[in-house]
């Protein structure tokens, strides 16, 4: 009697607790942040995806950025219109803003769905225009690779020379002939006549094994063989693409085309493809790229295929 006495007792204090610990899980926490949201979006979603490495580096350069301080009540067309602006102000291409803006728009909705946020406002968009008509030219490749082989035979003779610019000057021949991205250069293996990419390796996840030419083989020999590479490919070296940038903006300067960036390198490798009349999907398979559709941007730079097709016809 005494122990149900106690536990009626007992009663209407467990149930003012249970009360009070319904309300706080019902009452709204803390405003959260963007970048708050996008942690959760990468721990719930990206993570599992095979390109999760790309995924991070976005979430955290978000995260860095102004706008990963916003509070999701914060959070509007206006805002993000402001932010991808500022980003185009600043000399990224559309491309990167509207990745960014896929991943913000991704975050907010799993945030929509918690009960963060009511609404999930319209992520803007912007127009693309990836094709770059700029494309170095055969003088322009003579004239770079020309002063490049020149200080790559001065740091033969200098005592302090660390072989950089030698490595430079093939990592360039290698990047024109094949095609690679700047990272998966780092990342192939030499199996014969082919550059090897396995899987995972690529930025759409899918490996790929392409022919060389004897100048890109020859390129390749001398960049796996040199100890500069092997420092690129340690993980110490977080920033490969500085270390050569720098050394490949002076070679262009001095060649009197300082707009032909690295990556234009592997711009020119797909329009000469395309040019000598090579069929997209072969350009595409290449390439790498995650869809024919992304190489139909060369497109324009093939050779008229009607007055073909007309020939064939008028041959039957």
């Amino acid at each position: 009697m005494s122990n149900e006495l106690s536990q009626v007792q007992q009663a209407p204090h467990a149930i003012e607790i249970g009360h009070q610990r319904a309300a706080t899980r019902r009452r709204p926490g803390p405003a959260r942040t963007l970048a708050d949201a996008l942690e959760s979006a990468f721990t719930r979603h990206w993570s599992r995806w095979k390109s999760a490495s790309v995924m991070r580096k976005v979430v955290d350069v978000l995260a860095r950025d102004d706008v990963g301080s916003y509070k999701l009540t914060e959070v509007d067309t206006p805002s993000l219109r402001d932010y991808g602006e500022s980003l185009i102000r600043g000399g990224k291409a559309p491309a990167t803003v509207n990745r960014r803006m896929s991943a913000i728009n991704v975050a907010l909705g799993f945030a929509v769905e918690k009960g963060e946020m009511a609404l999930r406002p319209k992520v803007p968009h912007w127009a693309e225009n990836n094709l770059k008509d700029r494309y170095m030219t055969p003088e322009e490749e003579s004239e770079v690779f020309a002063w490049l082989d020149g200080k790559a035979a001065e740091e033969t003779n200098d005592p302090q020379g660390d072989g950089s610019w030698s490595y430079v000057a093939a990592l360039a021949r290698f990047l024109l002939d094949s095609g690679f991205r700047f990272s998966e250069a780092f990342k192939f293996t030499l199996v014969g006549d082919h550059a090897d990419l396995k899987h995972e390796t690529t930025k759409n996840g899918k490996g790929r094994r392409i022919p060389l030419t004897k100048r890109a083989k020859a390129a390749a020999e001398a960049m796996l063989a040199s100890p500069v590479h092997q420092r690129m490919r340690g993980a110490h070296c977080k920033r490969p693409w500085d270390y050569v940038s720098h050394r490949w903006d002076r070679a262009t300067k001095a060649a009197g085309c300082p707009d032909v960036t690295l990556h234009i390198l592997r711009h020119t490798c797909a329009s000469r493809l395309v040019q000598k009349g090579i069929p997209i999907y072969t350009v595409s398979k290449w390439l790498g790229h995650s869809s024919v559709r992304v190489t139909e941007r060369y497109a324009k730079l093939a050779p008229d295929s009607l007055a073909g097709a007309l020939a064939a016809l008028e041959s039957t």
